[in-house]
């Protein structure tokens, strides 16, 4: 019961800092051409599959644990306005 309890007050404070994050960092696109700042929230469940495992219907075997992160993406404008070339960083907290 206690366990259960911390884990999810740590769970709400984890997603209230990575959505304050978020909400600073929210990107601000005026023109195509301009640098472009990206934020994602992810969150998922784990398991002990292995990647040729994972998108078979019936076998995924989850496990309890689980994820949350936030991933910071920065993206430039190429000389072709049909390509961008960007990169992105992920900070994940599993438990």
């Amino acid at each position: 019961m206690y366990r259960t309890v911390f884990s999810r007050i740590r769970l709400r404070a984890i997603a209230a800092v990575f959505l304050s994050i978020a909400l600073g960092l929210a990107p601000d696109v005026s023109d195509a051409s301009e640098t472009r700042r990206t934020v994602a929230l992810v969150a998922g469940q784990m398991t002990s599959n292995g990647i040729d495992e994972v998108f078979l219907p019936g076998k995924t075997d989850f496990i309890n644990a689980g994820f949350v992160g936030v991933a910071l993406g920065w993206e430039a404008q190429l000389d072709n306005p049909r390509w961008r070339a960007g990169i992105e960083l992920q900070l994940n907290q599993h438990f």
